[in-house]
This record gives structure tokens, C-alpha cells and sequence, in this order.
């Protein structure tokens, strides 16, 4: 059996399919994957990574801030769907998964010309673009968040969760600590802004880091292509995140659906930037809510008040543990990949 993965750009829509990748193989090890993502986005590197092929495909992205270039989108969408066309005749896909992103459309898109069956999955609380489009053309939708399944066809929508890499929980603390070099005795900090990277966030921990390092140990998780002024940072740890995840205490970040899922499943306490203007805001929201996640807004953070938080979290194991807990017990995570995973095959096999 041959299963088709898309999506990319960011790497939202890739580490939960990662997740579904992992169930499967342990399920059937012969299952053969090919994954279809963007030229020119973070997600190959991960994708390769995990032993999956990866075949890049270039499609034109709807620009809110450029409206100038839209003139030329439904040129590149044809052109789009040709090559998807000539790619699956080619691979034969038994069956097509994908968790958003806009790669993906014009592939669920031609695969329901060629009779392939596909899968969708929704994660963030509002339903994006890209799902929106596909959604009529699949013949299965999954939700993370119970109250999106308003905004499917009820009759093919069902609630699952959000798959997180079962890899995930075998990561070591002092593997972790060893290959940073980190005292052992210190609590740690890791500080992430998705695949791409925060520019904002890169450029506030830069103005703190160095009292962020006073205090305990830091690891920047800069995103490809960017820096850090931090003793310790990486672009991106495609192998290992395990053990970055089991020596962390405290987590910057956004709030991207598969970095909060992760968190989720791991009980960790975070201190959660929603991208402005976007989607990571409705997710937040629910963080905030349930006070599951210490949320902060971009437009009102200032370095001193993000540095004031991470201190006082560092200083509070309590709401450190309880943090954890509630954000645990918020999203489901448990047995979702194998769920989906077992879902996908009996899709294929109809």
C-alpha cells in the first residue's frame, strides 16, 4: 500500500501526518509513503528525516498583504493541478492525507478526478483556507477541536484530536542537557517560533537573553534561515526533538496546533505569542480560557513583561505542574495517530 502525504510551507501541517506516519509503521511496515510539499519551506528537511520521499510541487499562495499578485493565481492554480495530475498518475497513491496547507489543494483536488480516495484533517480551531477548499472533494474530515465540527459536512466529519509523534515520549532529559552542554542543576528554557521562525519573537528573546541565561539554561530554536545572539540555538532540530521536549521546563512559543498538541501530550507549561491577525489567536483563546497556557499578546508584550512572566514561572513549580495538567486534559492527544492511522487504511482498502 502506497499513502500520500501533503502539506508544508510551515510545519504545522507536518508533525501531526509525522505522527500518523509513525502508527502505521508500526502497524505495517510495509506501507510505502511519498510526501508532496513546497520547494522552498522548512518541511523537507523533517519529512527526509523521518525516511519518507519527498517531491516538492509549487502552487500559488493566496497573499492577504499583496492583492496585486492575486491576478495571476488562477494561472498558477491550473498549472498547479496539471502537475499534481502528471505527479499522482505517476506515484499511484492508494490514498491521500493531509492536515492543510496550501500544497495540498490542487492534489486532493486532481486526486478526486483520478478516483483516489483523501483525507483531511482540520487542526486549529477556525477551519483555514486551504481545508475550506478541499473539503468538499474529500472523502473523510477529521476535527482536533470538538466545535469545528460545525464547520463540515456532518456525514463524512468526525472528532479525534490532534496525532502527536509517539517518538515524542521516549526523549531523554540528560541526553538533552549532555548534547547542549547544560547544567544539570538548572531548569531549562526552550524558545521556538514554528519551522519558519518568529521574527518577533527571535528579535525580543534577543533583547533578554542574556537575563533569561542568568537564570537558567536556554535553548533558541530560531527557525531556518535566521539567528541568535543565545549561546545555545539551532535553526531546527529535525532529529532529537524528544529530548529537547524532556529537558524543558518552560516553553516560548506560538501557537500553532502541532506545537500545542505536543505540548499537550507531554504536560508542559508555556508561556503562548499567537501569530497577530491569524488563526493561533482562536486557539489561544481556548488556552486562555481553560487557563491552560500563560497567553500573551503580541501588540501588548513588551521584552520586560515576557521576561517578568518567564521568571515567575521558573520561580512556581506549583503553576508550572498545574499549567501542564490543565492543558493535558484540554486537547485530545492519546492514541489519535493510531486512531486516524487505522481510519486511513480501511479508507484505502474501500
Amino acid at each position: 500500500m502506497k499513502i500520500m502525504l501533503t502539506g508544508g510551507g510551515t510545519l504545522g501541517p507536518v508533525t501531526p501526518l509525522i505522527a500518523v506516519v509513525e502508527a502505521l509503521r508500526l502497524d505495517d511496515s510495509h506501507v510505502e509513503f511519498v510526501w508532496v510539499g513546497t520547494p522552498h519551506g522548512p518541511e523537507a528537511e523533517v519529512v527526509l528525516a523521518a525516511g519518507i520521499s519527498f517531491l516538492a510541487l509549487s502552487v500559488p499562495k493566496l497573499t492577504r498583504h499583496a492583492p496585486a499578485r492575486w491576478i495571476g493565481i488562477p494561472f498558477g492554480l491550473v498549472l498547479s493541478c496539471v502537475r499534481s495530475l502528471t505527479l499522482l498518475r505517476k506515484e499511484k497513491p492508494d490514498v491521500i492525507l493531509s492536515a492543510g496547507g496550501y500544497v495540498s489543494v490542487p492534489i486532493i483536488w486532481m486526486a478526486t478526478v483520478l478516483g483516489i480516495p483523501s483525507w483531511i484533517h482540520q487542526q486549529d480551531v477556525r477551519a483555514g483556507l486551504a481545508n475550506k477548499l478541499m473539503a468538499p472533494f474529500a472523502d473523510r474530515i477529521s476535527v482536533a477541536w470538538e466545535k469545528s465540527l460545525a464547520d463540515f459536512d456532518s456525514e463524512k466529519t468526525i472528532y479525534l484530536g490532534n496525532p502527536v509523534r509517539a517518538s515524542l515520549f521516549f526523549g531523554s532529559r540528560d541526553r538533552g542537557l549532555q548534547a547542549f552542554s547544560f547544567l544539570n542543576s538548572n531548569l531549562t528554557i526552550l524558545i521556538m517560533g514554528g519551522g519558519t521562525g518568529s521574527s518577533w519573537i527571535n528579535d525580543v528573546i534577543g533583547r533578554i537573553g542574556s537575563e533569561l541565561e542568568m537564570n537558567a539554561n536556554v535553548l533558541h530554536i530560531t527557525g531556518v534561515g535566521k539567528s541568535s545572539t543565545l549561546t545555545h540555538s539551532v535553526e531546527l532540530v529535525s532529529d532529537g526533538m524528544a529530548d529537547v521536549f524532556a529537558m524543558a521546563d518552560v516553553v516560548i512559543c506560538r501557537a500553532g496546533m502541532g506545537t500545542i498538541s505536543e505540548l499537550a501530550a507531554l504536560k508542559k507549561s508555556a508561556i503562548i505569542i499567537p501569530m497577530p491577525n491569524s488563526h493561533q489567536e482562536d486557539n489561544a483563546r481556548i488556552l486562555d480560557e481553560c487557563g491552560s497556557a500563560i497567553i500573551l499578546h503580541q501588540s501588548q508584550t513588551t521584552p520586560q513583561m515576557l521576561l517578568t512572566n518567564v521568571i515567575r514561572l521558573l520561580d512556581d513549580e506549583k503553576k508550572r505542574f498545574e499549567l501542564g495538567q490543565r492543558l493535558h486534559h484540554l486537547l485530545k492527544t492519546d492514541r489519535v495517530a493510531e486512531t486516524l492511522a487505522h481510519h486511513l487504511i480501511v479508507l484505502a482498502k474501500k
